[in-house]
């Protein structure tokens, strides 16, 4: 399958992985679950407030600027953001093999750098078992709670909320959408939100 036009009918698991064979992007580990919301939105994209069917004109674009689509079913070959945070801070990922998820686009990484690096020279270590966004906010979830940890996640929180989850900038910032995201007007606008 080398053209993902699927004539107005739902594309099926199994073309979209034929779709990406042999090119520079592939199916994230979240693409079984996000085609389930593909599903009952009877094969319109879930990160589109008008109804166009998925995969969306915008997805070639969106990996090349951001090495994923919007809603996450597609990742570039090379995308994975786990690396660039456990090099950086090998003490709050050390969890014995535990699966650690991180879904934010780039406009956030700074932020999450930010509390990392709070996080990390902490008296009591926490460790990370998530980073993502959720309803248009970010989200970092810990092995324990300690006030101290948790005062760090909520300023890191709050920060985002007001910061463009796509780009990182901090004007004109709202959450909406069908799929809520935080974004700037012009993203918003961009992204057809």
């Amino acid at each position: 399958m080398s053209d993902p036009d699927t004539g107005g009918e739902m594309i099926s698991f199994e073309d979209l992985q034929t779709y990406c064979e042999g090119k520079c992007f592939k199916l994230s580990p979240h693409a079984e679950k996000i085609y389930e919301a593909i599903k009952r939105r009877n094969g319109c994209c879930p990160c589109r407030v008008e109804e166009v069917m998925c995969p969306c004109p915008d997805h070639l674009d969106e990996l090349l600027e951001n090495d994923k689509c919007t809603c996450n079913l597609f990742v570039s070959s090379y995308y994975d953001p786990y690396p660039k945070f456990s090099r950086r801070y090998p003490d709050l990922f050390d969890i014995g093999g535990y699966f650690i998820s991180f879904g934010f686009d780039k406009g956030w990484e700074s932020i999450v750098d930010k509390a990392m690096s709070k996080l990390d020279k902490l008296d009591h270590p926490v460790k990370i078992i998530q980073v993502k966004e959720k309803f248009g906010g970010l989200r970092i979830y810990t092995d324990t709670f300690t006030d101290a940890a948790n005062n760090i996640i909520t300023d890191a929180e709050e920060e985002a909320s007001q910061t463009c989850e796509r780009c990182g900038s901090t004007k004109n910032v709202s959450a909406k959408g069908h799929w809520i995201k935080t974004y700037c007007d012009l993203c918003h606008k961009k992204m057809g939100r």
